[in-house]
């Protein structure tokens, strides 16, 4: 039902219908299996992979070989011999999947769309040369571009680019299927199209594809909370963030966790002593009349929670929470993070964040130095963690967005009597922004 007029619906006649209306039934001996519809164009495939189409056909996206519109379904008689698999229409073009892994396409090509490497329009199927021997498993298609996700996950696009939607890292459009980097690491299960956006589902919790971005550039967004279900593993001196699932699963699996050390879990609904603490900071936070004063009470709030200053703090962290894992028992080295007493840069940023998440401040987690921002000039004193020389760049603090995108920067490792602030701070969210967007 809908609109009609160019015989879209499949009824037999070129007019509207507010209410269902039956499309012609496929060849006899067939049932439908799936649809998909483009802006005046549809396509139905069988249970036995015949190809029917109808409606308009300006751009020739019925695949019948002229510009003739169709009032109802019309077999595509073009595909070889291959049964299809799948169908997905843009505006006013086809992608057809094959049975056989052939990939087809056909109709307007104005922005590269078929990916047929050139911008010429065809009226027919037509193999997409450059898939061959890529077994695709999803494929969605927008107005002008089209996404795929082949065996391995990784993800293909191709076609216009308007607004980045390829997911390549520019707005240049791409006139064959080329691979988005690193795609084949997040799990992916489906692509969506709009007409110029793509959506796509992942197998991971959305932690997990977002402890990927931390690892990559030692950020945790601000958009980003960390309110539950989070767990960190070390790994000498740098971190990963990953959903408390994964920790489970392993350990489920082979009895161990996935690091020697002691693995930080975040998780407030099951950790009372991170509950308590964390209504103290908010209490101590609350009794400041201005939002930059509760964020300095929490720092330093924080700072005392996790005690204080000490010299080696890596080090003494570290037997710290040995001492944990030994006195609670923890076999799977798995130690809340509420019952740490003294913790090193990276359980003092993490906690900060949590409490300002809690408080409604935008708070970023930040490992190592942001571009254009100078973290050696003194403010951190970053030899009470540890005497690498290279380890400020994996020194953990936080970035706190406060009235008009003003930034300040928070350490909570030395004693925090002052916030800091960060000289363009729109230049730094921008910075943030884009190094969230572009991790892979």
């Amino acid at each position: 039902w809908g609109s009609g007029d160019a015989g879209q619906l499949g009824t037999g006649k070129a007019s509207s219908t507010c209410t269902p209306a039956p499309i012609q039934a496929p060849p006899v001996g067939s049932a439908w299996e799936s649809l998909a519809a483009g802006e005046y164009h549809s396509m139905g495939v069988s249970d036995t992979g015949s190809l029917m189409s109808w409606g308009l056909n300006s751009c020739g996206q019925l695949g019948l070989g002229d510009h003739e519109r169709r009032l109802s379904p019309t077999c595509v008689q073009g595909l070889m011999g291959n049964k299809t698999a799948k169908v997905a229409c843009g505006a006013s073009f086809t992608i057809v999947v094959a049975r056989s892994g052939l990939v087809f396409s056909w109709g307007d090509n104005s922005a590269s769309q078929l990916g047929q490497g050139d911008s010429e329009e065809r009226v027919s199927p037509t193999p997409v040369v450059s898939l061959r021997g890529v077994t695709v498993e999803s494929i969605a298609c927008g107005g002008k571009h089209v996404a795929c996700i082949d065996s391995t996950g990784k993800l293909w696009t191709w076609g216009g680019n308007e607004g980045g939607c390829l997911g390549l890292g520019d707005a240049q459009r791409r006139a064959a299927p080329a691979p988005v980097p690193s795609s084949a690491e997040l799990g992916l299960q489906q692509a969506v199209c709009g007409y110029s956006h793509t959506v796509l589902v992942s197998k991971f919790e959305a932690s997990q594809v977002q402890s990927r971005a931390f690892f990559l550039h030692g950020l945790v967004h601000m958009d980003d909370p960390i309110e539950n279900q989070f767990c960190l593993y070390p790994w000498g001196q740098e971190s990963r963030y990953y959903p408390l699932s994964v920790l489970r699963a392993f350990i489920d699996k082979h009895g161990v966790p996935l690091s020697p050390l002691p693995v930080i879990v975040i998780d407030p609904p099951n950790d009372e002593r991170l509950s308590q603490v964390l209504q103290r900071l908010q209490a101590i936070a609350v009794q400041c009349p201005t939002v930059p004063e509760r964020v300095r009470a929490l720092a330093l709030a924080v700072y005392y929670e996790m005690g204080g200053a000490h010299a080696a703090l890596n080090e003494v962290s570290a037997k710290h929470m040995a001492l944990l894992v030994e006195r609670q028992g923890l076999q799977n080295g798995a130690v809340p993070i509420g019952s740490i007493r003294v913790g090193d840069s990276r359980v003092r940023a993490a906690l900060f964040k949590l409490a300002c998440d809690r408080l409604g401040v935008p708070c970023s987690l930040v490992r190592g130095a942001v571009p254009d921002v100078d973290v050696s000039s003194g403010f951190f004193d970053l030899s009470l963690c540890s005497s690498d020389p290279g380890y400020a760049n994996n020194h953990h603090w936080n970035i706190v967005k406060l009235e008009g995108d003003e930034c300040f920067m928070v350490d909570t490792v030395g004693l925090p009597t002052d916030l800091r602030a960060v000289e363009n701070s729109a230049n730094l969210l921008q910075q943030l922004g884009d190094a969230d967007r572009n991790a892979p």
